[in-house]
């Protein structure tokens, strides 16, 4: 009877020991926000790897295929990097001009149903609804990219709503899918997720290889608010006073990081992550800060002002 003790230890323990926690790195850190910021360019261009974060060279992806669901209008991409043997998914963010993105991006109560049928694990209503339905075409591109390159690693990642859909997407590779390749998760400007359930889950997981970026006072971070019962997946790597502060290891809402701000009000912490601007022009990236739109400013101070009630109100 030890023996399978011993085994179905050894099968809890795996999520923790078979993954080696990662580091953060700032040019692996620019890497996979260019890939983020590049979901939101022209399909065209992107599966001609021709795009303003298109780097060519080390950061070159090839048999580029797309993902998109025209209910919520949310958008992926999925390639292969030789350089560095990483199956890339990348998920784009909300787009201002998109009403089907809002939509989504307001819909913050908890779903009803359990995600991935964990106990008591609830997620973000609006990204639940995208990630069931961009499901089967993003693993159908995943597991073909698998069968041609089994020994690549995995990296999910997006910017604002696509880093909601990279957590998803990572947290379901894992307990559901059992994907055994080596697995990276960098989101940038995330909001919350899930609940505190879906936050442990995650955590056992998914914690030791995920990287979640926040900048300085990004107000967009700070959505759904706790007192609707959500919580941030841990490891946060906060941008502040030209620092990467890398955050608790156990608790996506340590309170000397991004909680730390009473006040999110910088919408163009948002737009500006590693001091790159979210553009697709034609002409290339623009390196430092960008001004954001007016449209972008709203949308944003919307956020804030939710954001700003529902803490006041849990105070």
């Amino acid at each position: 009877m030890k023996v399978p003790c011993v085994a179905m230890l050894f099968l809890a323990l795996l999520p923790l020991i078979a993954f080696a926690r990662i580091e953060y790195s700032n040019q692996t850190a620019v890497r996979h926000l260019f890939y983020s910021y590049g979901s939101y360019c022209n399909a065209r261009n992107l599966l001609h790897w021709n795009c303003t974060w298109c780097n060519v060279g080390e950061w070159t992806l090839t048999n580029i295929s797309e993902v998109y669901d025209p209910n919520t209008d949310t958008f992926g991409m999925i390639g292969y990097n030789e350089y560095h043997n990483d199956i890339i998914v990348a998920f784009r963010g909300t787009v201002k001009a998109s009403v089907n993105n809002i939509i989504t991006d307001l819909k913050i109560w908890r779903a009803d149903e359990e995600f991935l049928g964990i106990p008591d694990a609830n997620v973000h209503a609006g990204m639940n609804r995208a990630w069931n339905f961009l499901n089967a075409a993003v693993w159908e591109g995943v597991v073909a990219h698998m069968a041609l390159h089994p020994n690549a690693s995995i990296v999910f990642t997006g910017h604002s709503l696509g880093g909601g859909l990279a957590t998803l997407f990572s947290l379901e590779a894992k307990y559901a899918r059992n994907v055994t390749n080596n697995m990276t998760t960098w989101t940038y400007g995330s909001p919350r997720v899930g609940d505190a359930n879906f936050a442990a889950a995650y955590l056992t997981y998914c914690g030791d290889t995920t990287m979640r970026v926040v900048n300085d006072e990004d107000p967009v971070t700070h959505v759904p608010a706790e007192i609707l019962g959500f919580r941030h997946v841990a490891r946060q790597v906060w941008l502040h006073h030209q620092s990467a502060q890398v955050c608790s290891t156990a608790d996506g809402e340590d309170g000397n990081c991004e909680n730390s701000v009473f006040f999110p009000d910088d919408a163009s912490d948002h737009l500006n992550y590693l001091d790159y601007h979210t553009n697709c022009s034609i002409n290339g990236a623009s390196a430092g800060r960008g001004r954001a739109t007016l449209a972008e400013m709203m949308m944003m101070m919307l956020l804030v002002v939710m954001c700003v009630v529902l803490f006041r109100a849990q105070s």
